[in-house]
């Protein structure tokens, strides 16, 4: 599907480029009825692209926008000189390669969006229901916000999807249904893993999706302002990425755990204003439709962690998904440049999912690795490895911009593959522990998937 999209995106480009060498050839001859010729070409250019768009070939969005909007502004141009039928303008050879590199250039760019964001429509909602969102934006009144220079409150930008009665509708559905609270990784957004709230809201869940403000690469509150991520966490991360094992100290630990120290009084906060709204009857739809005792909690990379350590802390969570990341919270030292790992049994059910990559290295630290000590104490505990997966398989980023997937980490994997794949494993894990089904999953599973 992917590889159909990027064909169509490199076709568009170079049947473009092409007409521009055949009207910059011809407008070297100086022909008078160049300009007419010019207008019907722009024409033609226009209304075939007007007939792309209301075919099923382009959906008309952000990604064609640029080449819509040149199209347009080429054609009323090359009509107005037309019209006008003044003698031809004389052109030389330079003139028009240097116009030929210039427009060539404009449309690498304007075609950009529909090559790093190509559409991809292989992962829709498989359950039942419909599914509908809003957002929030909640200030944390206790928490001092430690990212600005003045004294203001820490808020947090929390984002709901929940089932309405059916695909068509857009009424809530009908019941109480169990809460799922997502955390994005590092630099990720509370959007990352939509693919995944969607599935489980189709199927009879509420997920929410935190924004951590100065974690996420960006965060919009719900009055518009954007907030980008902190320059000094984007270097702390970078910095701590190079350290091997062994070679953790005391101040790099300290920064780690403050990191999950923030995310955690995230979440904590979040989950608390949820219950004081479900508890108080809040107007709003979404709070109404909560069963506020069957709560699961899951997350990507760093969210993982955060969402293991909340586990630990609060009381009344039933399971935890960790999707490629490492419990930080599991840590409670550092001795001889190793972290320190509790022997404390892990609390409740846990699904862990693994790259290839990283799990061939927790292999041979499995006895001191967090998530392997965890899962050994916890008997209700699985693991799922994808071998030729990359970290950035685990969210929709390969789906929505392959390309900048690729630059951060994937594997060779079916991207749609991959989420389907990650999505079902979660959907059933939840569906054992938040609506007492059975529960089929195997204890531990290394998962091939083909290839994109």
């Amino acid at each position: 599907m992917l590889g159909e999209i990027k064909m169509l995106v490199t076709i568009v480009l170079l049947i473009a480029i092409g007409i521009e060498i055949f009207l910059g050839i011809l407008s070297l001859k100086k022909d008078k009825a160049f300009e007419v010729l010019e207008a019907r070409v722009r024409l033609g250019e226009l209304l075939v692209f007007v007939l792309l768009i209301l075919s099923p070939i382009i959906t008309w969005n952000f990604r064609w926008y640029g080449l819509g909007i040149v199209l347009a502004f080429q054609g009323v141009i090359a009509i107005f000189k037309a019209i006008k039928n003044k003698k031809s303008v004389h052109r030389t050879r330079i003139r028009v390669i240097v116009k030929l590199f210039f427009k060539g250039g404009l449309l690498l760019f304007i075609l950009m969006p529909a090559w790093l964001f190509p559409e991809n429509s292989e992962l829709r909602p498989t359950g039942n229901y419909g599914t509908k969102t809003v957002t929030y934006t909640w200030t944390d009144k206790i928490r001092d916000e430690t990212f600005t220079p003045e004294k203001d409150n820490r808020k947090i930008t929390v984002q709901f999807w929940y089932p309405t009665k059916d695909k068509q509708s857009n009424q809530k559905a009908e019941g109480k249904f169990p809460l799922i609270i997502f955390s994005h990784g590092a630099f990720g957004i509370r959007a990352s893993n939509t693919s995944t709230y969607q599935e489980l809201a189709s199927h009879g869940y509420v997920v929410c999706s935190i924004d951590h403000t100065y974690h996420a690469l960006f965060t919009k509150q719900t009055d518009g302002k954007v907030i980008p991520c902190d320059q000094g966490f984007m270097k702390e991360v970078n910095d701590l990425m190079v350290v091997k094992q062994g070679e953790m100290d005391q101040a790099k630990y300290n920064i780690t755990q403050d990191w999950l120290n923030l995310r955690t009084a995230d979440m904590t906060f979040c989950l608390n204003e949820i219950k004081t709204f479900v508890r108080d009857s809040n107007n709003e739809e979404v709070f109404s439709m909560i069963a506020i005792d069957k709560i699961g909690l899951m997350g990507h990379s760093l969210g993982g962690a955060t969402a293991a350590a909340v586990a630990r802390q609060v009381e009344g969570i039933k399971a935890v998904a960790v999707i490629d990341g490492t419990m930080l919270g599991e840590e409670i030292g550092i001795k001889n440049g190793v972290e320190q790992v509790t022997n404390a049994p892990y609390p409740v059910p846990i699904l862990n999912f693994y790259n290839g990559a990283s799990y061939e290295k927790i292999k041979e630290i499995k006895a001191i690795y967090p998530n392997t000590v965890a899962a050994v104490s916890q008997k209700e505990s699985y693991q799922i490895v994808i071998p030729n997966a990359g970290h950035m398989n685990f969210t929709d980023l390969a789906l929505i911009s392959p390309v900048l997937a690729k630059m951060l980490g994937t594997g060779t994997v079916s991207a749609s593959a991959c989420m389907k794949e990650v999505n079902d494993e979660i959907l059933l894990f939840f569906d054992a522990y938040l609506k007492d089904q059975p529960i089929h999953l195997p204890k531990q599973d290394i998962i091939v998937i083909g290839k994109e």
